[in-house]
Order: C-alpha cells, then sequence, then structure tokens
C-alpha cells in the first residue's frame, strides 16, 4: 500500500476517532492502530478479492469460449483431469483441449456462491460451489 492511501485511511480513522462513537471505538479495536496492521489487514482483503476475480475469470473465459483467457487462469505448468482420467499439462495445451471439448456446447454457464478463502500469509486455501448451465443447440434453448 503506497504512503498516499495509508495517509488518507489514518485521516479517515482519526475524523472518525474524533466522533468518539462505539462504532469507531470497535473498528480501532479491530482494525489496531499501527499502520503496519492497517496495510497487512487491507492486503489480505486485496489478495482474496484477486483471487476471487480469478475465480471469476475463469468461468467468463468458458462462457466466452475464450481458450487462451481461460488456460491464463492457471501456471504456466497448470494441470487439468479430463473425465476419462488422462491429464493436459501447460496453458497452450489446457486451450488447445478445451477449444475442442468446449466448443461442442453452444451455451454455456458458470456461477461460483459459497466462496470460503482462508489466507495465511502467502498461502491460501478455499472452497466454493461451481455451478453450470450448458445449451447444445441455442436454436432450440427450450
Amino acid at each position: 500500500m503506497d504512503n498516499w492511501a495509508l495517509a488518507s485511511l489514518e485521516r479517515c480513522l482519526k475524523d472518525l476517532e474524533e466522533k468518539d462513537t462505539h462504532v469507531t471505538k470497535h473498528l480501532f479495536w479491530q482494525l489496531g492502530d499501527n499502520n503496519a496492521n492497517i496495510a497487512r489487514r487491507l492486503q489480505k482483503l486485496e489478495d482474496k478479492d484477486a483471487i476471487v476475480t480469478l475465480m471469476n475469470q475463469y468461468c467468463k473465459n468458458v462462457d466466452n469460449h475464450q481458450w487462451d483467457g481461460y488456460a491464463n487462469c492457471f501456471l504456466k505448468n497448470g494441470v487439468i483431469k479430463l473425465e476419462d482420467g488422462s491429464s493436459v499439462v501447460g496453458r497452450a495445451d489446457i486451450a488447445d483441449q478445451m477449444s475442442k471439448l468446449g466448443n461442442s456446447f453452444q451455451g454455456l454457464l458458470h456461477s461460483l456462491t459459497n466462496i470460503d478463502l482462508n489466507l495465511d500469509g502467502n498461502e491460501a486455501t478455499g472452497l466454493c460451489y461451481l455451478w453450470f448451465a450448458s445449451i447444445v443447440d441455442m436454436s432450440k434453448p427450450y
């Protein structure tokens, strides 16, 4: 977090503190009043947001048949496992394989719910539900 953002946040918190409300005292108790603690908590929120954004990009790219974008949601040496038990390794092969498999469906809609992320330093674990619907022939969507 840059110094300007920290200074701005500190000014906002000090303004709230002067109002001497119960909410303000609770906020300071939760955040602490030092820059390092505020920066750490803000970084955790930004990290969670980045993970959720990545997960949403995954869904959006699949729904729009953007296979290079989909493959970029994985590490360079990322792996996907297919229903037949085989594995596809690497972004280029993932994009190629998904363009063959995914284009058999004209209409796709992926949705994530119940996202639960846990961060501990540079480690993150999480769970969410992925729901999707597909339409094989968009000329007959019903």
